[in-house]
């Protein structure tokens, strides 16, 4: 696990796996999370949703004010780093940056 995240107010925790994934799960509550619903987190700081399945590298997850989506720097089809934004229950992924320079290290 590298490039953890943390929402301190929902207890979520987002990372990258071994294999240059984003996941996302509830990690150490400290509080309810806002999350809610069946979205296959646990709070058991198990059970970690997978939000990336690219073949290339995701790295430095960040949180939304919310806690409801997760910012992230990936490599895309042209080799090139871009700035990606995911649920943090998962699904589509939007591409938010998209040109020939590097963009690196997203924020809120």
């Amino acid at each position: 696990m590298s490039d953890p995240a943390f929402d301190p107010l929902a207890g979520l925790r987002a990372f990258v796996d071994h294999g240059g994934e984003v996941r996302a799960d509830r990690g150490l509550r400290r509080r309810a999370p806002r999350v809610t619903g069946d979205d296959g987190m646990n709070t058991g700081g198990t059970g970690a949703v997978r939000l990336t399945t690219k073949a290339k590298d995701d790295v430095f997850p960040v949180w939304s004010r919310s806690g409801l989506r997760i910012a992230f720097q990936g490599l895309d089809s042209d080799n090139d780093w871009e700035i990606y934004l995911v649920s943090a229950t998962g699904g589509a992924l939007t591409k938010l940056t998209n040109n020939a320079k590097t963009d690196v290290t997203p924020g809120w």
